[in-house]
C-alpha cells in the first residue's frame, strides 16, 4: 500500500517548499504540490517539516570515533564508512 505524506512543508535542495510525497514501499515515487488521494494512505504533515532522506539527524559517534568534542579529522574518518552505507 502506498503513503501519502500530505500537505506538509517538504524540505528540498532549494528551500522548503508546500508538498506532497507519495511513498511505495522504500521510495519517494512522486513529489508535487497535490497528489491525489486515491488508493493510498493518508498521513497528514500539515504544520510539519517534512525531509525526505533524512535518516538520523543526530550522531555522537560511530565507527570508533566520539563526535562530541571531535576533530575534523575524525567528523571525515566517521562520515566515509557512514556513506557507504546508505
Amino acid at each position: 500500500m502506498s503513503i501519502l505524506i500530505a500537505d506538509g512543508t517538504v524540505l528540498t535542495q532549494d528551500g522548503p517548499e508546500r508538498a506532497d510525497l507519495l511513498v511505495d514501499g522504500k521510495r519517494i515515487r512522486k513529489f508535487a504540490r497535490k497528489i491525489p488521494r486515491k488508493g493510498a494512505r493518508v498521513l497528514s504533515a500539515r504544520g510539519c517539516l517534512v525531509s525526505p532522506g533524512l535518516i538520523d539527524l543526530q550522531i555522537n559517534g560511530a565507527f570508533g570515533k566520539d563526535l562530541v568534542s571531535a576533530s575534523a579529522g575524525d567528523v571525515v574518518a566517521t562520515a566515509r564508512p557512514a556513506a557507504g552505507h546508505v
